[in-house]
């Protein structure tokens, strides 16, 4: 009886000693559902408003577990979570989600090595840092540096369909002779009236032409050129009509005011006052195949640039320095980044691929399912749209014209290089004037008044391009502004009559 009754009291206990256990469980998640709802509802602006590491991870939907001394010696620290999304799920990248999460801990951290590990998905990334400079230097998933890049790399060249070519009829004689002449310079294209931002402008044809490295590279049609383009295609056609006529744009979509097409011979866009036409690359790619493979096992970037740019010196665009750099080759599909955006490497896109898929995947190659053409006109036609937007910040200041819009560029020691001049209303010749000059101010709407250091003032009539000098010496020239026919340089002024 008694063995009994002790019997029921552990019982008893038993009961009561679970219960509590799930009281305590129940408490303890509901206090930290509390918490993380308060988390989440406060506002944060900056790293230091978080009170902990585990505050900070739950405010990136990461379930944080642990964290303690780090197991790796290249290592301080190992947190120990549960992601909520993998870096790869099916097809998609959540590259950004990683990569804001990686940011926000190193910046938590004070820039120490460390790892997340989450066991439960095998998955550790590993995040190697300066905390001298504040700099991440290097990201490993599960061992693998560049994972993301790697990845989404092969998905794209899984998913590449080669671009649809587009069935019309060059009509315009200037593409015709052109496609005919492999795109020699020599083309006649007219009376050349100015250069504008490395155009060169046929203004009365109604044709702006731009020439790299002893080839045409691209000819835009403006509102002034009355002829077919393509089939009955003129300047001017309304983008619905083109679709219409053609299907579904390869590039860009009407509500964008931008489509093209890819045709056997030629990349056509259309805008509503402007045809842009680029030629189809046809090149053999063996020779920038074996320069990739050799820089892949060399990693030696300048050896691999002089290589490339004597290889293919028709680049669109090349910038670098001794810490970045940036070369573009439009129709070729192939554009190259160090420090100069967020995604470092040899980027390829639908231009290459159209003319070869056999491309080194390891290293820094990139490989992008997309169209690279679109791209580069896009900018094109935003740089050119945009030149009134910037002009009038650049000169908020400043007297202004009501016939042109005017930039300047300089130096890197800040002297005006030369001023691009762009017509507002269409009626002019855009064009730029190149001298070097220390200041500009505009007398009316067609004439400039500008100056040379230690030489003197003159005028320039923007209409006639006809210059008169105002007065010589030697003095800064400085121009501050003009007003009620008074010229304001320097501590002086002076009538203009």
């Amino acid at each position: 009886m008694k063995k009994k009754k002790n019997n029921n009291i552990k019982k008893i206990v038993t009961i009561i000693a679970c219960v509590f256990l799930v009281f305590i469980l129940v408490i303890s998640l509901m206090v930290r559902k509390i918490l993380k709802q308060r988390n989440q509802e406060k506002v944060y602006t900056s790293i230091s408003d978080f009170e902990n590491l585990e505050e900070l991870l739950e405010y990136s939907d990461c379930e944080f577990i642990s964290s303690g001394d780090s197991k790796d010696e290249d290592c301080k620290i190992d947190i120990y979570v549960h992601f909520p999304v993998d870096p790869i799920d099916g097809e998609k990248s959540n590259e950004v989600y990683y990569s804001n999460l990686i940011k926000r801990v190193s910046d938590f951290i004070d820039y120490n090595s460390f790892r997340i590990i989450d066991e439960q998905k095998d998955l550790t990334v590993k995040v190697i840092c300066d905390n001298e400079i504040r700099s991440i230097m290097n990201v490993y998933i599960n061992g693998e540096e560049d994972y993301f890049k790697k990845r989404v790399s092969s998905i794209n060249l899984t998913n590449y369909k080669e671009t649809k070519i587009t069935n019309f009829a060059v009509k315009s004689r200037v593409i015709q002779d052109l496609i005919q002449n492999d795109w020699s310079t020599q083309t006649d294209f007219g009376t050349k009236e100015s250069d504008f931002d490395k155009y060169e402008v046929y203004f009365d044809e109604g044709i702006k032409v731009r020439k790299i490295a002893g080839k045409v590279y691209n000819v835009v049609f403006t509102s002034r050129y009355n002829n077919e383009v393509i089939d009955d295609i003129k300047v001017g056609t309304t983008l619905g009509s083109i679709k219409e006529k053609y299907g579904d744009p390869t590039y860009g979509d009407v509500e964008s005011n931008l489509i093209g097409y890819k045709g056997k011979d030629i990349y056509i866009f259309f805008t509503e006052n402007e045809i842009s036409v680029y030629k189809v690359c046809k090149d053999d790619f063996s020779e920038f195949n074996e320069l990739v493979n050799k820089y892949t096992e060399d990693k030696d970037i300048l050896s691999f640039m002089d290589s490339l740019t004597d290889l293919w010196p028709d680049y669109s665009d090349y910038k670098y320095d001794t810490d970045y750099l940036y070369i573009v080759y439009p129709t070729r599909g192939i554009k190259i980044e160090y420090n100069y955006s967020e995604e470092d490497g040899i980027k390829v896109y639908n231009e290459f691929l159209d003319n070869s898929t056999d491309i080194n995947k390891d290293g820094d190659i990139v490989i992008k399912n997309t169209g690279l053409m679109r791209e580069t006109e896009n900018i094109r036609c935003t740089e050119y749209n945009d030149f009134g937007y910037y002009a009038s910040w650049e000169n908020k200041e400043k007297p202004k014209s009501n016939k042109f819009y005017s930039r300047t560029k300089n130096y890197t020691n800040g002297n005006i290089e030369k001023i691009q001049f762009k017509s507002i209303d269409g009626e002019n010749p855009d064009f730029e004037f190149e001298k070097q000059i220390n200041s500009y101010v505009w007398i009316n709407d067609t004439i400039i008044a500008y100056s040379i250091k230690n030489k003197g003032i003159y005028l320039f009539d923007c209409i006639t391009k006809e210059e008169r000098e105002l007065l010589t010496g030697e003095k800064e020239f400085e121009l501050k502004g003009f007003d009620n026919n008074i010229l304001k340089y320097d501590d002086t002024e002076l009538e203009l009559n």
